[in-house]
């Protein structure tokens, strides 16, 4: 007999501490993170960085360099004869390349798109 006493004692003090414990985690996750401010932030007096002008002075010639390469690689692209090979593979490739961008970014690109009011939902989506 004392050891059935003994047994219900255990089981009503675990099932108390099992109540308690499912209390607690109900508060903790009521509880709001709170934050401490160590020090407080201060308006600098001078801008450290971007340094502005050297970003001017670094991308004004690189975007020139970049146009002078593009309309010179244009200018040889259109010289080269239409029939030859690495032309036609260059130019297969940049198709094969636009087409399956343009696939994965239609969706996208629908998310986004405001429809004016008379534009059907497959206007969009056509060839």
């Amino acid at each position: 007999m004392d050891l059935y006493r003994q047994t219900k004692i255990e089981e009503t003090v675990y099932e108390l501490l099992r109540q308690r414990y499912e209390m607690a985690r109900i508060e903790e996750a009521k509880e709001v993170a709170t934050v401490k401010v160590l020090d407080e932030a201060a308006v600098p007096e001078k801008k450290e960085t971007p340094h502005r002008l050297i970003i001017i002075l670094i991308c004004t010639p690189l975007t020139f360099a970049g146009a002078a390469v593009w309309v010179l690689g244009e200018n040889h692209w259109h010289g080269v004869d239409s029939q030859n090979p690495k032309k036609l593979l260059l130019g297969t490739v940049y198709e094969h390349a636009r087409d399956r961008f343009s696939a994965r970014a239609r969706p996208l690109y629908s998310r986004f798109h405001r429809k004016s009011p008379g534009e059907d939902h497959d206007t969009l989506h056509q060839d």
